[in-house]
């Protein structure tokens, strides 16, 4: 909804720099709106995102359309007709016709009201090269407090959902076994292990760096030092060890410190 939106993108391809936008859709599924802000209409500004290599995650947390507007606080309502709307548009310019996909679905986070839909939008976002990120909660923000993150958390049925998405790659040839007991499970089901904590960093508005998004741990800050000099003291950040990390930032809150070997116990029993 900025309009300083295309001039960042175009600035970041300049750069070298890969950009995935996170976006609850209205732009894209208003004509009226994205000439207002963007002097294009939707179509037109969902061509200049493709050309720009830009990786989009569309918020899409439910099936059903009344669980949708519940979990999605958005200025119009029908949101999941926009979602779906958005989703077609970016479908036509081919943002799922590569490989890696280009076009991701952001289910996350999982909760009591949306975790029964989480292998139903795995299973049929997958053969469409869509890529649905899903966890739980990050332990941040609005959900800073215990009581909130835990209350939220649908921790008796995170072991068979992450059993039955990462079965289901194995069914279909994406994974092993094998690999998974030299990977193990990740923190985004059905994904490769998220490479955040050892590749990237989270840099705030006030210059505050943390290892990741999910993360209140402040390692530094770009305003007063360079981020060469904050990232050296990461605990994280390019770790010598190849195998990633599961999840820091919510390991032993929103995610049971025992939910991989669970989740493994599953595997095993059913694939050995």
């Amino acid at each position: 909804d900025e309009a300083a939106f295309i001039r960042f993108l175009k600035i970041m391809k300049a750069e070298g720099i890969w950009v995935c936008a996170f976006t609850k859709t209205s732009v894209f599924a208003d004509d009226e709106r994205c000439l207002e802000i963007h002097g294009c209409t939707s179509r037109e500004l969902a061509e200049i995102v493709a050309k720009l290599d830009v990786t989009v995650l569309v918020g899409f947390n439910a099936i059903d359309w009344d669980v949708q507007e519940k979990l999605v606080v958005s200025k119009k309502h029908n949101y999941a007709c926009i979602r779906n709307k958005t989703l077609e548009l970016l479908a036509e310019v081919g943002l799922n016709k590569t490989n890696p996909s280009r076009l991701g679905l952001g289910c996350s986070p999982m909760t009591h009201l949306n975790v029964d839909d989480m292998v139903v939008i795995y299973t049929y976002a997958r053969p469409r090269n869509l890529s649905p990120i899903i966890t739980t909660t990050m332990c941040v923000g609005p959900c800073k407090k215990e009581a909130d993150w835990r209350g939220m958390t649908p921790f008796e049925k995170l072991p068979n959902i992450y059993a039955k998405i990462c079965g289901w790659n194995i069914e279909h040839g994406i994974w092993t076994l094998d690999w998974l007991r030299e990977n193990g499970i990740p923190p985004y089901p059905g994904m490769f292990c998220c490479k955040q904590i050892r590749r990237g960093a989270c840099v705030k508005l006030n210059g505050d760096v943390t290892f990741c998004p999910g993360s209140d741990k402040i390692l530094g800050n770009v305003v007063k030092e360079p981020m060469e000099a904050v990232l050296a003291r990461s605990p994280h950040f390019r770790h010598t060890d190849e195998k990633e990390r599961f999840c820091p930032a919510k390991c032993g809150k929103s995610l049971p410190d025992t939910l991989q070997t669970e989740v493994m116990a599953k595997l095993e029993k059913k694939f050995r």
